[in-house]
């Protein structure tokens, strides 16, 4: 039985299924890949190089897919991008690749769908993103975690604790990040904060973590950055909040729209403000 990796997109956002199609040698290439999900016999993605090159490969996606589906080669390792993922994307999918001459070759894959989750920010003020790192066993523990954001191939935060404990791991940051960037494994769940928040800071978030035994988990979150001079205006059952700018204590507040749960929390030692969304309509 093959191993899985563990991938969580959130519904109306985008998801990279990696899929590793590098030639073990240098005389060979790939022929032929193949993408299945869960136990269906037929492939929901095919692209077929058996008759030329990787570049003049044919790729088509099945009627399920449609336009959502694109396999991108060029990124090492190569990756089926969703875009948009729906609730019936979870699953488990499985991307077959055949070269000419080595044996095929085959990646797992676990895909989880959630409900649209967003972070939204101020700019100036700090976000706290969350990460699960707690390990499915006791006699297991964190090896490495990795931030990424958007389609960057490159992590902006690692954590490294694959030649140590976690309290031994070398924390770094990338260089757009610097000194804003602190991931906090103390707190359960585990946060990366940034502070201050900057505009460029709005997009798509992923925390890979590897463990020592376990599968790798990973974790999309969504964050949208505002002004700080911004109004939030609730319409619905009358309800509005107006932010003002000048203020520096905010209290804390709780309200109830269309089922979402909505959390105003203040912070008294600056101008900031986290409001967190767990469905999106």
């Amino acid at each position: 039985m093959l191993s899985s990796i563990l991938y969580t997109a959130v519904v109306k956002g985008k998801v990279a299924l990696p899929c590793d199609i590098t030639p073990p040698s240098m005389d060979d290439a790939v022929a032929l890949i193949l993408w299945y999900k869960d136990d269906s016999p037929a492939p929901i993605y095919t692209m077929d190089a058996r008759r030329g090159t990787v570049e003049q490969a044919r790729q088509s996606a099945s009627s399920r897919l449609e336009a959502r589906a694109y396999f991108n080669m060029i990124n090492r390792p190569a990756f089926l991008q969703l875009d948009p993922v729906q609730e019936e994307d979870a699953g488990d999918y499985r991307c077959r690749v055949d070269f000419h001459k080595a044996r095929t070759v085959n990646t797992v894959i676990s895909l989880k769908v959630i409900a649209s989750i967003l972070y939204t920010a101020v700019v100036k003020g700090k976000v706290a993103l969350p990460c699960d790192i707690t390990p499915p066993s006791m006699d297991d523990a964190v090896a490495l975690i990795l931030w990424y954001k958007d389609d960057s191939p490159a992590p902006i935060y690692t954590m490294d604790a694959r030649r140590g404990t976690v309290e031994q791991a070398r924390q770094s940051a990338s260089s757009r990040l610097e000194a804003r960037a602190y991931f906090n494994m103390i707190n359960r769940p585990a946060f990366l904060q940034l502070d201050p928040v900057q505009e460029e800071d709005a997009g798509d978030y992923r925390c890979r973590v590897d463990f020592h035994k376990a599968r790798t988990v990973n974790t999309v979150i969504s964050l949208k950055v505002i002004e700080t001079s911004v109004a939030l205006h609730w319409t619905q059952q009358q309800q509005k909040i107006d932010i003002d700018p000048e203020q520096q204590l905010y209290t804390p507040k709780i309200v109830d729209i269309a089922a979402a749960v909505i959390e105003i929390y203040g912070d008294i030692c600056g101008s900031s403000l986290d409001t967190t969304t767990t469905t999106e309509n």
